[in-house]
């Protein structure tokens, strides 16, 4: 099925960055996934400088030419093949665990970008259990989805999917339909899960462009060293969408690694969903953005409410819209009395929406408004609950405001 565009799943928020009169009272970073710690290493390179091909035996000069001995395309496992156009397939098979890893893109960006994919060839593969957990079904109307095998409790991890294949977003237009079509083909079948990834291409009636159709419905939307690029997780492809998932992903740039969430408790033999689209959207704007740029009609039962409770469902998002940039306005202005009133009645509208979202980060905002006034009891109180809730999902390995909200309690 189609896949989210983009990779915060936060709702239309504050949770990603926030427009601030002074820098330190309302500060959020990007929210990474599990990161796990570095753990062997494949080449005796400088601590200091890993990249360092003058120092390495078995670093590898992308810019001048890919060699004939495995040793002199290192850390690929392949070598690259270009098929007669400015992109190249990369390959690393023993990636995560031998679930493995191609790269399409120009020797120069692969070449730039080294210095963080080594990390992830070098970084302990992390699972889960995937056979108590989940399996993957016949969804009556959606082809094949993942259902809970037992109860998920809210905030558990239940799903790991590291990327399989990874394409720069300007590949298609650069190349012609052959060259595309056969650099594809041979990062897929270089693989070694690599007949599971094509058996996620079903909503095609040919058997033309079987690949290109699949990471066009079936990839993330990313950026890696500000290059935009399209990412393919072969077991996250399976979760289909609703407009109220009972999930959501987080991921970390460190291992390549897509983590499923559940933002409620799951019962077993439910399927497991995520959002393919903002999660701040009206009706219609969410049937029109799946419509054209994933090519099904939602029947979710959000989309599928008797009529007038759509219009309250949508009346209550544009409010939520609303404050949030009236509370963005207070916060610049220095307001931070009535940006605190904004930001409770725009809590109480998510909850009221039924809004499936970690509200501590919502919380974390009021801690953090509510200490820049020097209200110690209201700070300690929302501070707290920020910390239970964003410990729930994952804590400080996922969300870096809790040793900062720590420290505002230890502060009080």
């Amino acid at each position: 099925m189609a896949r989210l565009s983009t990779v915060g799943l936060g709702l239309i928020s504050l949770s990603t960055s926030v427009a601030l009169a002074r820098s330190d009272i309302l500060t959020y970073g990007d929210l990474e996934a599990d990161e796990v710690t570095s753990g062997r290493g494949q080449c005796g390179w400088a601590p200091l400088d890993p990249l360092n091909r003058a120092s390495s035996t078995c670093g590898l000069s992308l810019l001048q030419g890919f060699g004939t001995k495995p040793n002199e395309w290192f850390p690929w496992t392949h070598r690259p093949y270009c098929a007669d156009t400015p992109y190249c397939v990369f390959t690393n098979a023993h990636f995560q665990g031998n679930q493995g890893v191609s790269i399409i893109t120009t020797p120069e960006l692969a070449a730039g970008t080294l210095d963080k994919l080594e990390e992830t060839f070098t970084t302990v593969f992390q699972r889960t259990k995937r056979g108590p957990l989940y399996r993957v079904v016949d969804i009556p109307g959606k082809g094949r989805g993942a259902v809970a095998a037992r109860k998920i409790k809210r905030g558990e991890k239940f799903m790991v999917d590291y990327a399989g294949l990874i394409a720069d977003t300007a590949f298609p237009k650069s190349t012609k339909l052959a060259q595309g079509k056969k650099l594809l083909e041979t990062a897929v079948d270089q693989l070694p899960r690599g007949g599971a990834i094509r058996d996620l291409a079903k909503s095609t009636n040919t058997t033309e462009r079987v690949i290109e159709d699949l990471l066009r419905t079936n990839s993330f939307g990313m950026t890696l060293e500000n290059r935009n690029i399209m990412v393919l997780f072969p077991e996250i492809s399976r979760m289909n969408h609703a407009c109220s998932p009972n999930a959501f992903i987080r991921f970390s740039e460190k291992t390549f690694a897509n983590s499923a969430i559940a933002f409620r408790d799951i019962e077993p033999g439910e399927e497991l969903t995520i959002s393919y689209a903002d999660f701040g959207m009206l009706r219609d704007e969410r049937q029109d953005f799946l419509r054209v740029r994933w090519g099904f009609t939602c029947t979710c039962d959000l989309c599928n409410l008797p009529e007038d409770e759509v219009v309250a469902s949508d009346a209550r998002r544009e409010k939520i819209r609303d404050i949030r940039d009236v509370v963005l306005k207070h916060v610049n202005k220095g307001e931070f009395n009535q940006a605190i009133k904004k930001h409770k009645m725009m809590i109480d509208l998510i909850v009221e929406e039924g809004m499936l979202v970690p509200l501590g980060e919502y919380y974390d905002i009021m801690a953090r408004l509510y200490n820049t006034i020097g209200d110690r009891r209201n700070t300690e109180k929302w501070a707290r609950m920020a910390i239970d809730d964003l410990e729930l999902f994952g804590g400080e390995e996922i969300y870096e405001q809790v040793p900062e909200l720590r420290d505002i309690l230890d502060g009080i």
